[in-house]
């Protein structure tokens, strides 16, 4: 296990990475979740899909309309490298 923050040396190179998003600040449905990175969606940010779908926002018509979250946009200060590809 890597366990490692993201940094600019390593963040050009993280597309097919295992993150996990930070037990810290707000969207405490993400906390703890582990995701794959699929794309680099702006300067700083990744794309990421979730190992297992979260479940967030459960009470909105967009959770009934489109159940849990498969994919997200994050900045990477919300996550820790836990695997490099």
């Amino acid at each position: 296990m890597v366990d490692r923050e993201v940094n600019q040396e390593n963040y050009k190179s993280l597309v097919g990475s295992l993150l996990r998003f930070r037990c810290e600040g707000n969207y405490p449905e993400f906390h703890g979740a582990i995701g794959m990175v699929i794309k680099h969606s702006k300067p700083w940010s990744v794309r990421v899909r979730w190992v297992k779908p979260v479940h967030y926002a459960t009470h909105t018509e967009h959770y009934k309309f489109h159940g849990p979250a498969t994919v997200s946009d994050f900045e990477l200060t919300r996550f820790e490298i836990i695997s490099e590809s």
